[in-house]
């Protein structure tokens, strides 16, 4: 059986575009449907952590109706929202990620 071995951190990916940032290393995605609150401090958690790499986040809400669709948006502005008009699942919301 052939393995691999690692031979050190990998360089961040370069993001085409004029940005000239770095791609990020850590993906968080958050699955919610009607959980607003608990999603402010999710959100708020990733936000304050202390990392030294890249991150970003992407909110996929199942079809909220308890204003997490125009509260969540406007409060976290560098977060990635997707909003689907129904209840994909976990599993399609995170795909869709």
């Amino acid at each position: 059986m052939t393995g691999c071995r690692a031979t050190g951190p990998m360089p961040p990916k370069q993001l085409s575009g004029e940005s000239g940032g770095t791609a990020p290393l850590v993906s968080v995605i958050i699955v919610t449907r009607n959980t607003r609150e608990l999603v402010r401090e999710a959100i708020r958690s990733v936000e304050s952590s202390r990392v030294s790499f890249e991150t970003e986040l992407l909110l996929v809400d199942n079809g909220s109706t308890d204003g997490t669709s125009e509260e969540i948006p406007r409060s976290f502005p560098k977060a990635v929202y997707l909003r689907s008009s129904h209840n994909l699942g976990f599993a399609a919301a995170v795909d869709r990620a």
